[in-house]
């Protein structure tokens, strides 16, 4: 993976660019699962740390094969995954890809543990109202960490079981489950830790989304340009953080305002979440010892964290 993500949306409306389709008047924006259909599924933590003279990033990557086993009619799912693909640039450069014909990082203990995630097996399931619960995740972690040797880190640098939820959660959470009309908007409250639910800081934010037409998000996964379209759903906010905490870059400073953005990608139908991107710049942080590649006594450095999911094909 590059050692920044972008996302690039091209919102795209027939009376302003000539040779686009026409996006549905309507969308019901309910998911809708069906047992025994799969897909690829990824998502992606990232952080980036900007200073007046240097600069450092890290992101970590996951890949499964997901199987609905079970749903409902109302929206939910019983989901179990094989994972299949690792990517990570952790704080010092590590740089891990379990797709490459040699795995740069596999001999280092950190990199034994990510690539013994491949084949492992956890399973999600998603609510009605979008909140989504893990289980397995732990154990593959702690049985990936004894088998390289070291102790389950814990400084974010490998999502906990709470952290994957969080990010999922978040995906599914915010949709409607109803019909909404072309350029409608609608609001939500949230409140959570960012990062660990423990221990990461705590936020809060009014978010307002909106259909807005046909959009486009490229990704770039370990190096691959990964394209991802169907109905634009961009969403913004204002999120403050109401106590500190501390992520593996280092710790926030609570009086520090951020923005929130990012975009869905749904299918024409509404029915599959293609793609989802979530960022949160302006924050400020005392950097952890190490991130950043010189020592320059910085005692505070901008930070912008977010998540990225994302299925190149729909259920099928």
């Amino acid at each position: 993976m590059t050692s920044t993500l972008r996302l690039v949306a091209f919102l795209c409306f027939p009376l302003l660019a000539a040779g686009c389709r026409s996006a549905p008047p309507v969308v019901d924006l309910t998911p809708r699962f069906v047992a025994g259909q799969t897909r690829t599924e990824s998502l992606v933590s990232y952080a980036k740390v900007k200073a007046p003279l240097v600069s450092a990033s890290a992101h970590v990557g996951f890949s499964w094969k997901a199987t609905v086993v079970g749903a409902s009619d109302d929206g939910g799912a019983t989901v179990d995954a094989v994972m299949s693909r690792v990517v990570a640039r952790l704080p010092g450069g590590l740089v891990l890809d379990t797709d490459s014909v040699i795995p740069l990082g596999s001999l280092l203990p950190i990199g034994q543990l990510l690539g013994g995630l491949v084949g492992a097996k956890f399973q999600y399931v998603v609510s009605p109202t979008g909140e989504v619960k893990v289980t397995e995740w732990s154990k593959i972690v702690d049985v990936a960490a004894r088998g390289a040797g070291l102790a389950v880190p814990r400084d974010g640098s490998v999502p906990t079981q709470d952290m994957i939820a969080q990010a999922l959660t978040r995906v599914y959470r915010p949709l409607p489950r109803r019909p909404v009309k072309l350029k409608e908007s609608w609001g939500l409250d949230q409140d959570y830790h960012f990062g660990d639910p423990e221990s990461g800081p705590r936020v809060s934010s009014s978010d307002s989304y909106s259909y807005a037409g046909l959009g486009e998000v490229e990704l770039p996964f370990g190096g691959d340009e990964v394209y991802v379209e169907g109905l634009g759903l961009p969403y913004k906010g204002s999120p403050q953080v109401s106590s500190k905490g501390e992520l593996f870059l280092g710790v926030v400073d609570v009086q520090a305002a951020k923005q929130r953005r990012g975009l869905y990608i749904v299918s024409d139908d509404g029915a599959q979440v293609l793609g989802y991107q979530e960022s949160h710049d302006g924050m400020k942080i005392a950097p952890a010892a190490g991130v950043l590649p010189v020592d320059v006594g910085l005692r505070l450095a901008l930070l912008e964290i977010g998540w990225v999911f994302f299925s190149e094909k729909g259920w099928r």
